[in-house]
């Protein structure tokens, strides 16, 4: 490799050092959203929430239909 090869892929790695810090620090306050937003720490954690949560809209659904078929019949009485 020539010298200017070598000063060229010397930059290359300090900016994807750079872009590996910032990307850290993204990540790192992401982490903190989701501890602060939702109480968990993890991503596994916070799959397992969003699983939860999924369930509890699906429940709701659910019973916001049946409500709704209720009150269409007694209106249809």
């Amino acid at each position: 490799m020539t010298k200017e090869e070598l000063l060229e892929l010397k930059t290359e790695i300090e900016e994807a050092e750079k872009e590996n810090t910032k990307l850290e620090a993204r990540k790192d306050l992401l982490m903190e959203k989701l501890e602060k937003d939702f109480g968990v720490k993890t991503l596994g954690a916070a799959q397992k929430k969003i699983q939860k949560l999924e369930k509890e809209i699906e429940t709701l659904d659910h019973s916001i239909d049946n409500a709704t078929e209720q009150l269409e019949a007694k209106l249809n009485e």
